[in-house]
């Protein structure tokens, strides 16, 4: 998969949208890892238990002791997780200048981000203040997930689900076709966080030939000047890339 991405040296990756970022995140960190240094954080919030699947979960909010701690980390494990503070059972990411000094740092190969909050949901519309992107961000995945393709548009299975009803010019309760699904996607690319940078969209939860064919019938359509990247996933597999379009 990180073939497929394209990622190059000195990365860092913004996983953004619904529908398995989370896991999407840690299958790569473990495919980074294997030969780089890999930090694996957020900038909104994240379960503790999911963060500390990557690595050692470092909670600092003092920059000076946190990258410390990071580097001492690294000499015994290439993949560090990292919060600045602890509310109840989730961790409260760093901010988005706090990542990019770490990138400057030059710690890392490779820092992955989970930027966008999306409730366990398959498909979101982003507020106004969403996603929270750093400056030294290099790409940006888009994540949705195919299993919500045919499901009405409801708070069940989206999230925002009345901004993406008035965003889409449909009524509560429509289903979701191919065309609001491309329509989210589209949104997230044209965000001015997101245009600078350099995009893949990871169309999650095909975890069979059926999904797998009908994504793919329209996925194509996706590519543009803008958008040169789309992978099919599912990480119900060791290794999640279905196929790559391009």
């Amino acid at each position: 998969m990180m073939k497929a991405l394209k990622l190059t040296p000195k990365e860092m990756v913004c996983f953004v949208g619904g529908g398995g970022k989370t896991s999407l995140m840690l299958k790569l960190a473990e495919m980074c890892g294997k030969n780089n240094n890999v930090l694996v954080s957020t900038t909104t919030k994240m379960y503790s238990w999911q963060l500390e699947k990557a690595g050692k979960l470092v909670i600092e909010s003092n920059y000076q002791l946190l990258r410390q701690r990071l580097a001492n980390i690294l000499k015994d494990s290439p993949i560090v997780a990292a919060g600045s503070r602890l509310v109840g059972d989730k961790v409260v990411g760093l901010d988005a200048k706090c990542l990019d000094e770490i990138y400057d740092e030059g710690l890392f190969d490779y820092i992955l981000v989970e930027a966008d909050g999306s409730r366990g949901k398959s498909l979101k519309l982003p507020a106004g203040n969403e996603p929270i992107i750093p400056e030294r961000c290099t790409a940006v995945y888009v994540v949705t997930g195919a299993d919500v393709l045919g499901k009405p548009l409801t708070a069940d299975y989206v999230h925002r689900a009345s901004l993406m009803a008035e965003f889409v010019g449909r009524p509560m309760g429509s289903i979701i076709d191919d065309s609001i699904f491309i329509k989210v996607i589209n949104h997230y690319c044209d965000l001015k966080q997101i245009a600078s940078k350099k995009v893949a969209i990871l169309i999650n939860k095909i975890d069979n030939e059926k999904i797998r064919r009908h994504t793919k019938g329209f996925a194509y359509g996706i590519l543009s000047d803008k958008i040169k990247l789309v992978l099919l996933t599912s990480t119900l597999f060791p290794n999640p890339l279905r196929e790559v379009l391009e």
